[in-house]
C-alpha cells in the first residue's frame, strides 16, 4: 500500500500530540419507539484500547456535504457492522431486491460518500462484514446472498441473535490469507479462525481491489485496496475480544497505526516538527 497523503482540511483545535481520531460509522435503530442512530461499545473498546486512537461517531447523513468538515478532521475511518444488506439497486437490476432484504439506504448513501473521501484524501479505512461489503460495491463489485441457509457449509449456517454473544461471535471457521497480502503481513499467519454471521458475500470483486483471504468454501472473508495507504475490510467481527484476541489485535493496532502515521503528516504536525527543529 502507498504512504498516507492526508488532506490539507481544517485543524482547528487539533494537536499533533494527541491520539489519531478515527471516525465510527454509527447505524440506526429504535430505543422503545424513539429513532436513534448508535454505535456498539466493542466498536469503541477496539478503537481506544487496541488502534490507540479515539474514536468520533458519525452519524448518518443526508447528503455528503454536510460530512465534508467532520471527514477532514479524521485521521482514519471504521465502517461497521449493521443488520441491514447494501439495497442492490447500487449493484445489480432490480428484479432481485427483495430477496436481499432488509436495507438501510441512508447508511449505503452515507458510507459512500466516506469511502469516496476517503480514497480521494487517502485517509485509512477498515471496514467490517457490512462495511467490507459498502468497500466492495463502491468499487464496482457486487454481491451474493443466501449464505445462510440449511444447505450452506457449517459456518456459514443460520444464527440466533437470542444466544449469549459469546456463542454468536466465537471462532466458526478458518480463513486462509493471501500470500502476499497486506493481511498475512499484518498477521504473521498462513490461516486464522475467525467468527461468521454474515448472510451476504461479495460475488464479484471491485475496481482495484484485492483477496486478502477466502473461507474453506472459496468466499471472500477480506479485502484490500494496494494503491491506497490502509483499505481493509474484513467479514468477520473482529472488533469482538479485539483487545484479547491475538488476530483481531494485530488488526486494530495496524490499523491504529496507519491513522497515527496519516495525523503525523498533517500540516499542522509538519509546521510544528519544522518549528522545533528550528529552535534546536
Amino acid at each position: 500500500m502507498k504512504a498516507a497523503s492526508p488532506a490539507s482540511g481544517p485543524n482547528v483545535g487539533l494537536d499533533d500530540q494527541a491520539r489519531p481520531l478515527i471516525g465510527v460509522l454509527a447505524t440506526p435503530g429504535l430505543d422503545d419507539t424513539i429513532p436513534v442512530q448508535s454505535v456498539d461499545q466493542k466498536y469503541l473498546d477496539a478503537i481506544r484500547n487496541v488502534a490507540n486512537a479515539e474514536p468520533l461517531v458519525l452519524p448518518l447523513s443526508e447528503g455528503s456535504e454536510n460530512l465534508a468538515a467532520t471527514l477532514s478532521v479524521l485521521d482514519g475511518i471504521l465502517l461497521t457492522g449493521g443488520l441491514s444488506n447494501v439495497h442492490p439497486s447500487f449493484y445489480i437490476a432490480a428484479e432481485d431486491i427483495a430477496a436481499h432484504e432488509p436495507f438501510d439506504i441512508q447508511r449505503d448513501k452515507t458510507a459512500f460518500a466516506i469511502i469516496d473521501y476517503a480514497i480521494r484524501e487517502n485517509v485509512p479505512v477498515l471496514g467490517i462484514c457490512r462495511g467490507m461489503q459498502e468497500l466492495n460495491v463502491f468499487c464496482g463489485g457486487t454481491l451474493m446472498i443466501g449464505l445462510q441457509n440449511p444447505e450452506a457449509l457449517p459456518h456459514h449456517r443460520p444464527w440466533d441473535r437470542e444466544q449469549p454473544i459469546d456463542t454468536i461471535y466465537q471462532p466458526f471457521h478458518t480463513v486462509e490469507t493471501a500470500e502476499d497480502g497486506v493481511l498475512r503481513q499484518i498477521l504473521k499467519q498462513l490461516k486464522i479462525e475467525v467468527n461468521s454471521i454474515h448472510k451476504q458475500g461479495i460475488e464479484r470483486l471491485g475496481e482495484g481491489l484485492r483477496v486478502e483471504a477466502r473461507a474453506e468454501d472459496g468466499v471472500i472473508e477480506a479485502i484490500s485496496r494496494p494503491e491506497s495507504s490502509f483499505v481493509v475490510g474484513v467479514q468477520w467481527h473482529p472488533e469482538y475480544q479485539a483487545a484479547t484476541n491475538a488476530t483481531s489485535s494485530s488488526l486494530f493496532a495496524a490499523f491504529g497505526r496507519a491513522a497515527a502515521t496519516y495525523r503525523a503528516q498533517r500540516p499542522f504536525a509538519r509546521a510544528k516538527a519544522n518549528n522545533a527543529a528550528g529552535k534546536s
